[in-house]
Order: C-alpha cells, then structure tokens, then sequence
C-alpha cells in the first residue's frame, strides 16, 4: 500500500507544494526514524547550550545521548541508504541536508554539555 510523504520533512522547511512523492509503509517508516532522530540530535543541541536547564531537561539528554549512542552505527546506516535511494531518485538527498551525520560524528558522546548528569 502506498502513501505520501515529504521529500524534504515539514520539521526541516518542507511544505506541500511539489514536495510530495509515493511512498510505501516501510520507506515511510525508515524516512520517519530518520527524522526522528534529527530531532533528538536538535534537541540536544539547544539543550546543550542552555545555562540553566531544568531537571527534565537534564534526564532528557542524559536519555538521549544513551539512546543515540548506543544506535549510532544503525542510524548511520539507514543514512546512508536513504542518501543513496535519494540521489538515485531525485539527483538530491533531502535526509542528508538534515545534517544527522555531521551531529553524531562531531559529537562523539554525542552531545557533551558541562551540566549533564554523570554515568
């Protein structure tokens, strides 16, 4: 069964004007993961620079920074399969203008911050 989905996601700047496509349940999945955790990554960036977090700041990081760590290596994968299927398809790749490598390669741990919660 098919069904529609962004090219470039509507979290990124995408709208509904020539940036639809067909797309089946698992690309739509595999395309909602990755944006999914671009999220996470963007998240943990602004908190990261806050001076001041709150305590559920604080476990959200912790929490994610364990998750996105522990699936680097899938998330990297899944990357780099979408890049491929999307220069293939449309000569770009909307998923790696997210940035998500540069995020989680950059940021070893993935995201340090002087106020993160230790262990």
């Amino acid at each position: 069964m098919l069904s529609r989905d962004h090219v470039v996601p509507v979290c990124n700047g995408g709208n509904n004007n020539n940036n639809l496509v067909a797309a089946c349940n698992t690309c739509q999945q595999q395309r909602s993961t990755l944006t999914s955790y671009w999220m996470d990554l963007k998240k943990l960036k602004q908190y990261a620079s806050y001076n001041n977090p709150s305590p559920l700041e604080k476990v959200t990081t912790k929490g994610l920074t364990k998750a996105l760590k522990k699936k680097k290596d899938s998330i990297l994968l899944l990357l780099a399969t979408w890049t491929q299927i999307e220069m293939d398809k449309l000569g770009r790749s909307p998923s790696k203008d997210l940035g998500i490598a540069e995020m989680l390669l950059s940021h070893p741990k993935p995201i340090k911050s002087p106020w993160m919660l230790p262990g």
